[in-house]
């Protein structure tokens, strides 16, 4: 029996959070693809001489970068594009060692005529000579070129990265920048030779590792009919006073799709609104001040959720707050009162409108409060108030201020110095911060309130909400202000769960508890708002989906993360201004930006979807790219045409189950049929064949893509014949043309055996020494199946195989039944390099349903329940396959892994590769055990269901159920 084989040892287990990670977190992750990224835009820069892995640039929080032009007002657009990114002091090549003393990386930007090879005796006059001395003072340098390239013959020393374009043109500008930062990965490679070190296809390969900021057309949105619909919610907002002004950013899988600043900073229309502008965050700050340092002191285990407050402040100890646990502080739900006035308890003496030592904490220009205040009153305030129940979700300010004290209890630093430390230097962001006015022109921040009743001043840069004011600027629930650019970052943080710019800030599992809704009570994650599965409430907005986390500010700010769609929505304003309104609010602007973001995703809403799923499924062309019903049902001469009470497949369950396309595998146990393979896939064949003879009225043969549609569109099914093991062919051409010529339309090139010309992924993950890849006569193989118009269908190869046919076939393959190896470590599944290369041929993934390659704990429950249940008859050499099966239906069930880990993969894959390069391949008859909810074929309506609420569009459904099979299919046709 095939299922049988498939319990092989999981090869490593995911990490579990908590382990420390001081010496790791930032570590350089260059050599990995980042997951959200889906670079489209053809590259134009060349990147030589990147040997050391320089570019793109890694921790920004360790580099001091200085751009060197030759004139001033030169490179605007590489500057500007790289002041994105980083902060950047440019200077003239005057003077040169004198303006970069201080910086310890050098981006030099030449343009024709700017660098010879001869190096002078006068370094003044000499710019190569400049760099080798920079070179020499430990300096890091790049050199930017934008000439013809046979000024690359010049540089033949100079062993520094070189980022060349032959044009000095904006877009080339911007590559560049975008290049060196890793907001686009390098593709490009030279045409021609220029010399000895410059020779024809020379180019370094990198990823995108930051924020692209060129929009490019092949984006699922259409970026201008979407600019249209904002650009008119906004006009509304300004005309009708809610907000004197906006900026709204929209980035899409890493590209920044949208930016654009809408009004001005007030109503007398003095100064215009800009991308770049500086706002309050207000309670934004929860998420991007607070929770990140909670994230990571729970990480590096110098906090414990499930501990008490008790635990970490002495002064709680003697109070009703001592034993609440820093979970449901996170969560709201500790009982704590709303909020606090506390400006209102103020006395005469405490404010006043000059400074001096006893009155050293400014509120605002022209107001300071009396020194230590927030210690010696709002402090012990808070400590006092009483406490309701805990456990009901009541959204409280003081949760944070609790948050914030905690942290800096255990780091021994002020907040606002760790998250920079931790986050915001790191990641090159510039403007996130408390307190701004300590760092940035008054001219750059927003102002928010008309302050006149208790500061009695415009607040420019000072914060709005009082609490955060009289604790210095700085709480945990607010006091935090940023630029649009700088939340997008944290964003795709978040997005590509911890990593961005090379760096790991956080483990992925740290990210996913955090976001993910963490309450029986309420719809929040651990310090993050999200999606209310409430319909009627439609928040943040009635097309979002249950993978939405993110949080508002009352200032008029929102950020809304949306990992389903690899979705980053930023709204900022000042609506408070001139003084607080709820204008925003009634008009639902922010919620309305949203909705249309998704209108033109061509997002249906959630509770629509819902109710229309079997609607929905029954218009999809679903095909299944996997099953084994052939040996374990028709060849045993079992009546498919009747439901039969065994196995996973029927022709009744696939009608119900809205299967169009089934692939029936023929396959044969590589032990067992040493010789005869060939004739036993005969048989199968012939057994097909029989099957398909009595059921001609609902299910015929399909040997090309036009077959599937006349059989499709006349109401049957189309059976495909996929042969799964290359031992069947017997190592013979003329035995491959003659199964190709009986309808197989793949062939599986191992199952868990090497063969003589190519190794199996059990094999090859198992036993070193075993041969690995590909033959002479394998590659031979290769070229005859794309002659033929055979899909080459690498499951089960070993991934030396895996890389020696992609270097060999012309046409996109097929992994018809595997999964992500970085969410469940099995042998059987890929890992994140051949997914990259996956996709890079333009092939597909089916995602296989076997419980054991999608949760890496299956294993350990079947051992578990198995053990329980069997007692002392347990039968301890028993096989994972043997042990499940050996359980009663109940335990089975127990067993089985969630729904949730399919979409899991579904998510992960989709990441990796995009969404045009994932199928389905159920594998069922092939396993013992699917998820939950996925008996047998009859129940694909329900991975249609759960894909919905999961925020996939029908347009993403129509290629993941069906048309990605059918694309490679065809492209491999002849």
């Amino acid at each position: 029996m095939k299922m049988s084989f498939l319990s092989a040892v999981l090869l490593a287990s995911i990490l579990a959070l908590g382990n420390p990670v001081n010496a790791q977190h930032q570590q350089n992750l260059s050599h990995q693809p980042n997951l959200s990224y889906q670079q489209t835009l053809h590259n134009q820069t060349v990147l030589l001489n990147n040997q050391k892995g320089i570019l793109p640039l890694k921790d920004l929080s360790k580099q001091k970068i200085a751009l060197l032009v030759p004139r001033e007002g030169a490179f605007k657009e590489f500057i500007e594009q790289a002041s994105r990114y980083a902060e950047v002091s440019t200077f003239t090549y005057a003077n040169f060692e004198e303006h970069t003393k201080y910086y310890n990386q050098l981006i030099v930007l030449a343009e024709e005529g700017d660098i010879s090879g001869r190096v002078s005796a006068n370094l003044g006059d000499n710019l190569m000579a400049q760099i080798l001395l920079a070179q020499s003072n430990r300096k890091s340098v790049v050199l930017a070129l934008f000439a013809e390239g046979e000024q690359l013959a010049n540089l033949g020393g100079l062993q520094v990265p070189i980022l060349w374009n032959a044009k000095k043109g904006a877009l080339e500008q911007r590559y560049a920048a975008m290049t060196l930062f890793g907001g686009l990965g390098a593709t490009a490679k030279l045409a021609k030779t220029f010399s000895n070190n410059f020779q024809k296809g020379a180019g370094a390969q990198t990823e995108q590792i930051r924020l692209q900021y060129l929009a490019d057309e092949k984006t699922s949105i259409n970026i201008s009919k979407l600019g249209k619909k904002i650009d008119a919610i906004a006009a509304e907002a300004i005309r009708e006073q809610a907000t004197p002004g906006a900026v709204v950013m929209v980035v899409k899988d890493g590209q920044v799709i949208f930016e654009k600043a809408y009004g001005t900073h007030t109503y007398a229309q003095k100064t215009q609104n800009s991308i770049h502008d500086i706002y309050d965050l207000a309670s934004i700050s929860k998420i991007m001040g607070t929770t990140p340092v909670v994230m990571r002191l729970t990480e590096d285990r110098v906090i414990a959720l499930d501990s008490t407050m008790g635990n970490y402040l002495w002064q709680a100890r003697t109070t009703n707050k001592k034993d609440i646990k820093l979970r449901t502080v996170l969560l709201h739900e500790a009982g704590f009162t709303p909020f606090i006035p506390f400006y209102k308890n103020l006395k005469a003496g405490d404010v006043q409108r000059h400074y001096a030592a006893d009155h050293a904490v400014q509120l605002a220009d022209s107001s300071f409060m009396r020194t230590n205040y927030y210690q010696e009153v709002m402090w012990p305030m808070m400590l006092q108030s009483p406490v309701k129940p805990i456990g009901e979700y009541v959204y409280s300010d003081i949760s944070m201020y609790v948050m914030k004290e905690v942290a800096e209890q255990v780091t021994s630093k002020p907040m606002e110095e760790y998250v920079q430390e931790i986050l915001y230097k790191p990641l090159g962001m510039k403007t996130a911060g408390y307190n701004p006015r300590q760092r940035f022109d008054r001219t750059q921040i927003v102002p928010t309130e008309q302050d006149t009743s208790f500061r009695k001043v415009l607040l420019a840069g000072y914060v709005h909400d009082q609490g955060a004011a009289m604790a210095g600027g700085v709480a945990g629930h607010a006091g935090l202000f940023s630029s649009a650019n700088d939340l997008a970052i944290f964003g795709q943080l978040l997005l590509n769960r911890g990593e961005y710019g090379g760096m790991r800030i956080f483990k992925p599992e740290t990210v996913d508890l955090f976001t993910s809704n963490q309450s029986k009570n309420s719809r929040r994650g651990l310090g993050f708002d999200r999606f209310d599965p409430n319909p009627k409430n439609e928040y943040p907005s009635k097309l979002a989906n249950p993978s939405v986390y993110g949080h508002t500010g009352y200032t008029g700010t929102c950020i809304w993360i949306d990992p389903a769609n690899q979705l980053i929505y930023i709204f900022l304003s000042n609506r408070v201004h001139p003084q607080v309104s709820t204008k925003l609010l009634n008009l639902n602007i922010r919620s309305r930006i949203q909705d249309a973001i998704y209108e033109e995703l061509k997002v249906m809403p959630q509770a629509a979807a819902q109710q229309d799923y079997k609607k929905i499924h029954d218009n999809l062309v679903v095909v299944d790219g996997h099953n084994d019903v052939i040996i374990e049902s028709i060849l045993p001469g079992l009546d498919l045409s009747k439901r039969l009470s065994v196995g996973h497949t029927d022709i009744p369950r696939l009608q119900e189950g809205g299967v169009d396309v089934q692939v029936f595998a023929v396959w044969s146990d590589d032990k067992k049929f040493k010789k005869g393979a060939f004739a036993h896939a005969n048989k199968q064949i012939d057994a097909l064949e029989a099957m398909l003879a009595k059921n001609k009225d609902s299910m015929a043969l399909a040997r090309s893509t036009k077959d599937i549609e006349a059989i499709v569109a006349s109401g049957k099914i189309a059976a495909v014949i996929g042969v799964e093991g290359g031992n069947m062919i017997e190592s013979r051409i003329a035995n491959l043309e003659t199964l190709f010529n009986r309808g197989a339309r793949y062939l599986t090139l191992t199952w868990n055996y090497n063969l003589p010309w190519a190794s199996a992924a059990a094999i090859e993950s198992s036993n070193s020494k075993a041969s690995k890849g590909l033959s002479e006569h394998g590659k031979t193989l290769i070229r005859r199946m794309n002659t033929l118009g055979m899909l080459v269908d690498l499951s089960h190869a070993g991934e030396q195989t895996f890389y020696d046919v992609l270097a060999v076939s012309t046409k996109p393959i097929l992994v018809s039944h595997s999964n992500a190896y970085a969410l469940t470590p099995h042998y059987r599944n890929l890992k994140d390099a051949q997914l990259k290369a996956l996709k890079e041929n333009g092939g597909v993934i089916g995602v296989n349903f076997y419980s054991q390659f999608l949760d890496s704990g299956y294993s350990e429950r079947v051992h578990r329940l198995y053990k329980k249940y069997a007692g002392k008859n347990a039968k301890t050499k028993l096989g994972i396959t043997s042990k499940y099966l050996a359980l009663p239906a109940v335990l089975r069930q127990q067993a089985d892994a969630p729904l949730s880990s399919l979409i899991a993969h579904i998510d992960y894959l989709v990441k990796m590769v995009g969404v045009d390069h994932v199928a389905i391949g159920s594998d069922f008859d092939g396993i013992e055990s699917s998820p939950q909810g996925l008996e047998d074929v009859s129940k694909f309506p329900i991975l249609t269901k759960a894909l919905l609420a999961h925020g996939y569009s029908v347009a993403d459904l129509e290629k993941i159920m069906g048309q990605n099979f059918l694309r490679v299919l065809k492209e491999n046709e002849i």
